[in-house]
């Protein structure tokens, strides 16, 4: 074996070589997730290709920046995210005209994304969310399916590959579901092996995997904020799907 074959390395999401000289290490949920005043981090870190983490890093801020937008502002800890994600589109914290001009399209999208909400039962919206609805809230912020599914598989792969130590290989489909959503039998008999893997008070982290013979299961949770929550879903293609 040469050299190069023994150095190569596999990018978490794409599964793909990795190509020398475009390695980086991704974090796999982002500093950004996590209050300013939380110190001491245990973060998973894993080797990602440049195309993937810029890509990703893209996804995931807009994401946060939304979400952002729904926190409980009366806990200082939050609100310190939510005037974080604020000043990213702030066009008064901008640094150079350009900067000003991606924060001021940055700020209208915002605006374009945000509705009015006229009850619960409103076709897409979140189980997570309806506690912000009960406490007088009446707009909700449009939060694209795709970015959501791209952001929690990529938790996934790189939780995964942390805390098991192997991709999740091809052949494996990861879904995405929400309280309250229906699930299959199976899902419910691997739910009953999840435990907590991160206690962060604002990030945590759950997951339940069972292995069978040369296969796997696998359920990651994930409530960020009290105000996010999802759960994914990992089984073979060739499984029924949930």
């Amino acid at each position: 074996m040469s050299d190069a074959a023994r150095k190569q390395v596999i990018c978490t999401y794409c599964l793909e070589s990795i190509a020398p000289g475009h390695e980086t290490v991704d974090h796999v949920i982002a500093r950004s997730w996590y209050p300013p005043s939380i110190k001491n981090l245990s973060e998973w870190t894993v080797p990602a290709c440049t195309k993937c983490n810029n890509r990703l890093s893209v996804v995931e801020s807009k994401l946060l920046q939304r979400i952002a937008l729904c926190v409980d502002t009366t806990d200082p800890n939050l609100d310190a995210i939510f005037e974080r994600s604020r000043r990213a589109w702030s066009v008064n914290a901008a640094r150079s005209l350009t900067d000003a001009y991606h924060r001021h399209r940055a700020k209208q999208a915002l605006i374009r994304a945000t509705i009015p909400i006229m009850g619960t039962n409103q076709k897409g919206m979140l189980p997570s969310s309806r506690v912000n609805y009960w406490k007088g809230s009446r707009t909700r912020i449009h939060l694209a399916k795709n970015d959501l599914a791209a952001i929690t598989t990529k938790w996934t792969r790189g939780i995964h590959r942390n805390v098991i130590g192997s991709l999740i290989p091809p052949e494996y489909e990861i879904s995405m579901h929400f309280p309250r959503s229906p699930i299959t039998e199976e899902v419910r008999d691997i739910l009953r092996y999840t435990k907590t893997i991160s206690q962060n008070p604002y990030v945590r982290v759950s997951m339940a995997h069972v292995k069978e013979s040369d296969q796997f299961s696998a359920i990651y949770g994930f409530n960020i904020w009290n105000c996010f929550v999802v759960h994914t879903v990992v089984i073979p293609i060739t499984h029924e799907k949930v």
